[in-house]
């Protein structure tokens, strides 16, 4: 198997090597890797740091946005699998061969995994037990206008990508589109979620960073305007309770976690709110 990886990035200098290195050094997996890091008109030192690796093909990307490219880093891979991350990422050593045997199956078109946080911190812990229950809510049954994904952890088979056309060139939420798009087109069966396949996000290091990603990521599932939805406040309500389960917290520390998901639920309404308004503020100026 001969699995290409494409890495755009903007202006990450402070994370970009972290990642190329990660890349360089995975674990053997049994075939081939080619890594394509695609510039998006990045002004700091990105572009330098990614040419000290020489086994790392740089690229510039054509056309504006994170998706355009990943679009073209596409084109200028030849892998039958194609995987994304993105330069604020470190995927873990064994990222590409949990992909490998992902795709071992011919069944599947498409693999998803965990987006952890940069540091560990009980805050974020707490989240990420959250998160863990949410995936394997989404991605247990047949919720298939539940499922989402993120270009920061996903791998596609090439044939796949091409025939739904690659990814929406727009700002955000084109990654969740795409699984969409295939799950409409196949079935739930052809998605694999593994909950192994970690990639770590270097930009999240605090609480605060991920009510930030919250208020983005609620602002651009409002915008989608597709196929997919958000989880509604009830099947919240039950992700939580399976995480408290499974993890056997006592009554503060649940009510802990509870608190700390409610400020990341605020930040997800309010962005989604502010995609909903905007519509209207263009209208009436």
């Amino acid at each position: 198997m001969r699995i290409s990886v494409v890495v755009p990035f903007r202006n990450e200098e402070r994370h970009l090597g972290h990642c190329l290195t990660a890349l360089t050094t995975q674990q053997p997996f049994g075939g081939e890797v080619e890594i394509v890091a695609v510039s998006s008109e990045s002004s700091d030192s990105s572009r330098e740091i990614a040419a000290c690796f020489p086994t790392v093909r740089l690229v510039a990307a054509q056309g504006p946005g994170p998706y355009a490219a990943r679009n073209t880093g596409v084109a200028a891979t030849s892998g039958e699998v194609v995987a994304f991350t993105d330069g604020d990422c470190e995927p873990a050593p064994d990222w590409l061969r949990r992909i490998a045997i992902a795709f071992a199956d011919a069944e599947i078109e498409l693999v998803v995994g965990p987006r952890l946080a940069a540091r560990g911190s009980f805050a974020l812990s707490l989240v990420n037990t959250y998160e863990r229950a949410k995936d394997e809510y989404v991605f247990g049954g047949e919720r298939r206008d539940l499922y989402y994904g993120s270009g920061t952890n996903l791998a596609v088979r090439r044939e796949t990508l091409e025939e739904v056309g690659g990814f929406v060139e727009r700002r955000r939420g084109s990654d969740t589109l795409l699984i969409q798009t295939i799950v409409e087109r196949r079935s739930p069966a052809v998605v694999r979620y593994d909950p192994q396949l970690r990639v770590r996000h270097l930009e999240i290091a605090g609480l605060r960073d991920y009510y930030g990603k919250c208020l983005r990521y609620g602002r651009s599932m409002a915008a989608l305007r597709g196929p997919g939805r958000s989880l509604r406040s009830s099947e919240r309500f039950t992700v939580w309770r399976r995480a408290v389960n499974s993890e056997g917290y006592s009554p503060p520390l649940a009510a802990l976690q509870l608190v700390t998901l409610g400020g990341g639920a605020i930040c997800w309404a309010l962005g989604s709110a502010s995609a909903r308004l905007a519509p209207n503020r263009r209208q009436r100026t």
